[in-house]
């Protein structure tokens, strides 16, 4: 670098051999940049201006619906803010640059390098990512791995399509992040309303009918949701058309959020016939035989291998390995011979086996179970309890987390500092045993369908809070359109801080009670702001007041 060039307060290096054409072009760039950032602090952005703008773009169900992204991870969907949310928050924050170049191109490595950029003129606060992306689909081209790309179109397309999620992040992490929950919030809100001219039922209807069209079943969408149709909730609803305009943006495919079901294999696949035997692959399971009969044992017949033959009438049974051979008397003993009808039995000689009739297995004794066969499970005796049914499965870690986060973001499980965990755990408790009938001493023994209940209901309760406080909202701004006098946005913020004693720069700084609060105090003015403002005086001078002074008079 030989000389150095100063252009709109710059000064930057250069080197000694430019040309005119880029001597121009680096000095356009300079101007546009100094004359951004001087616009930017000459006129600066009205917050509350911004906060209404974007209030009023987030209740526009044509942006709600393309507010949030959805693709698989894992076998699970994965769901957050858009590249199109992140676009609008940008324009209602305002003094926010942001884009995508491509600074680099390689045709023969498959690659170009990509800069995604964000910038806050007015804060002079810039975050850009550099990164490299591959010329590459995530589709299969056989052996060779995923498939590369030479088409310009489609490159094109590869490019803007990972160079958009960088721009969402880079603008996401300028905004203020109360600022993009704010509008997640009314997004979710919007998409939960829906349109006012259509039943909860007909939206159903319509989900399944457009999901119909890309070859997805009814039974599929119950199947992802884990409940039937008649169960669906309207946010369950509003999910299934994020996911559906997805699939249509091709942000995700059908195969991932909804995998075929596995084929059996069949034997031509196999290379088998399905007539070949299988007889030598697999022994067929043994059964034990029939008891010899006494001609069998008198013939002087060897038992079946792996069979063990009963002693037969009259012989003794033989001793057992490791025991004595009990000496011969010369003669046999006689047989023990039962008188038929004295229902006794004679219990046999030492040495000798129980007697049995000829062909047939000798029943039980009245009042007691048969022996079981040899390898069976004995069965339960009569008049036994029956085994316990299997013991439904427990929440895994999974749900549990899940429904911990519910119950923080319903405001149940709050508590922090010292015994904070135990007290969190006697409120789910407690809220499980009033709201679900659910009588448990610690949340770890949920069943896995008891979690899951507990987490719609929460889910449903949130959605049903946020529809009561938008519609009071409504009537609060309602109330202040009807006073005599009107008062801009900014004159109703000031009042508001000064009535509840805080700085307030928007609804979500005022609680629920504190709306009713409003509401209660506007409707007793009775449209006039003259007793608007004396309320708003009142408050502020009783707080200046010094404690137990009595009310001014």
């Amino acid at each position: 670098m030989s000389e150095l060039q100063r252009a709109g307060g710059f000064t930057l290096p250069v080197p000694s051999r430019v040309g005119q054409a880029a001597v121009v072009e680096q000095s356009r760039a300079v101007g546009e940049v100094y004359t951004a950032m001087v616009a930017a602090r000459e006129n600066p952005r009205n917050i509350d201006r911004a906060v209404a703008e974007m209030e009023y773009s987030c209740k526009q169900l044509g942006l709600a619906e393309r507010a949030f992204y959805s693709y698989s991870r894992s076998g699970e969907a994965v769901t957050g803010p858009s590249i199109h949310l992140a676009r609008e928050l940008a324009r209602c924050w305002g003094n926010v640059h942001h884009g995508l170049h491509e600074l680099r191109r390689d045709d023969e490595a498959h690659l170009s390098e990509m800069q995604a950029f964000a910038w806050d003129v007015e804060k002079n606060l810039r975050v850009a990512h550099t990164f490299i992306v591959p010329h590459k689909s995530d589709e299969i081209d056989g052996i060779d791995g995923p498939k590369v790309l030479t088409d310009l179109r489609d490159i094109y397309e590869n490019n803007t399509g990972n160079g958009a999620r960088r721009v969402r992040q880079a603008i996401f992490a300028v905004l203020p992040p109360w600022y993009v929950e704010r509008a997640k919030e009314l997004c979710e809100q919007t998409l939960a309303a829906g349109r006012p001219d259509v039943t909860p039922e007909q939206r159903a209807a319509d989900v399944i009918n457009d999901f119909a069209g890309g070859g997805v079943t009814q039974e599929q969408l119950e199947q992802k949701l884990g409940k039937p149709v008649a169960e669906w909730s309207l946010f369950d609803v509003a999910q299934l058309e994020v996911l559906y305009r997805s699939l249509r943006r091709r942000e995700i495919t059908r195969d991932k959020v909804f995998p075929p079901a596995e084929k059996p294999v069949t034997f031509e696949e196999i290379g088998v016939s399905p007539s070949a035997p299988d007889a030598q692959a697999k022994e067929p399971p043994s059964v034990p035989p029939p008891a010899p009969t006494a001609g069998a044992a008198a013939s002087g017949e060897e038992p079946r291998s792996g069979a063990e033959e009963p002693p037969t009438t009259g012989e003794a049974e033989p001793p057992t390995a490791g025991e004595p051979e009990p000496p011969a008397t010369g003669e046999p003993e006689p047989p023990a011979v039962e008188e038929p009808g004295s229902g006794t039995e004679e219990p046999p000689a030492a040495g000798e086996a129980k007697p049995a009739t000829a062909g047939e297995a000798e029943p039980p004794p009245t009042g007691e179970a048969e022996p079981p066969t040899a390898g069976e499970p004995e069965p339960p005796a009569t008049g036994e309890p029956e085994p316990p049914a299997v013991e439904e499965l427990l929440a895994d870690r999974r749900q549990l987390r899940k429904l911990n986060a519910r119950f923080t973001r319903a405001g149940i499980a709050v508590h922090t500092g010292r015994g904070s965990v135990a007290r969190n755990e006697q409120a789910r408790l407690a809220w499980l045993a009033e709201e679900m009938h659910i009588q448990v001493t610690s949340t770890k023994q949920l069943t896995a369908a008891q979690a899951t209940r507990a987490i719609d209901a929460l889910r449903e309760a949130k959605a049903d809070a946020a529809r009561s406080r938008a519609a009071t909202e409504r009537r609060i701004a309602q109330l202040f359109d009807g006073l005599d006098t009107s008062l801009s946005a900014e004159d109703q913020l000031r009042d508001l801080s000064g009535l509840l004693g805080k700085t307030v720069m928007g609804p979500k700084d005022i609680t629920d009670e504190e709306q009713k609060k409003i509401v209660e105090l506007l409707v007793t003015c009775e449209g006039q702001v003259t007793a608007w403002d004396a309320e708003v005086d009142a408050a502020e001078a009783r707080r200046q007041q010094p404690p137990g002074s009595g009310h001014p008079e």
